[in-house]
C-alpha cells in the first residue's frame, strides 16, 4: 500500500498508530519528535504524514511548512488528545487534511482517513 510517516512523542500512541496502519498493509516509518520527522521527510518519500498536534524539538507548524514546501506536498493527519473545537481550529490553521482523536477507540477512523487521503493522491509512494 502506502508509505506513511508517523510522528508522536508518546511511545504508546506512536506504536498503536503504527501497528494499526501496518495491519492495514501500510509501510510505516516512526519518528519520536519533530526533528526526527523532519529528517525522515528530507531523506525519504512518503504518501502521508500522521503527526501529533503538539511535538517537541520541531513544532507541528514548522513541520507542516516543510511538507508544503516540497514539490508534491503530502496530506497531513493531525492526532490530538481531545479533538476539541480549539484543537480542530489549530489543525486547520496548520493546514492539516484531517484531525483524529488519539486512542484505541479512534484507530479505525484514523485508518479510514489514511485510506481516503492516500487514494486521493494516487495510492502513495514508496
Amino acid at each position: 500500500m502506502s508509505k506513511i510517516l508517523v510522528a508522536d512523542e508518546d511511545a504508546g500512541a506512536l506504536e498503536g498508530i503504527a501497528a494499526a496502519l501496518e495491519s492495514a498493509g501500510h509501510e510505516v516509518t516512526r519518528a519520536r519528535n519533530g526533528g526526527q520527522a523532519r529528517e525522515a521527510l528530507t531523506q525519504e518519500t512518503f504518501a502521508l504524514l500522521v503527526t501529533d498536534l503538539e511535538m517537541p524539538v520541531l513544532k507541528v507548524m514548522d513541520l507542516l511548512s516543510l511538507v508544503r514546501a516540497q514539490p508534491n506536498p503530502i496530506p497531513v493527519i493531525v492526532v490530538s488528545a481531545s479533538g476539541s473545537r480549539e484543537e480542530r481550529r489549530k489543525a486547520r490553521a496548520v493546514g492539516a487534511a484531517a484531525l483524529v482523536e488519539r486512542g484505541a477507540p479512534h484507530l479505525i477512523g484514523l485508518v479510514r482517513e489514511v485510506e481516503r487521503l492516500t487514494q486521493q493522491v494516487g495510492g502513495g509512494h514508496g
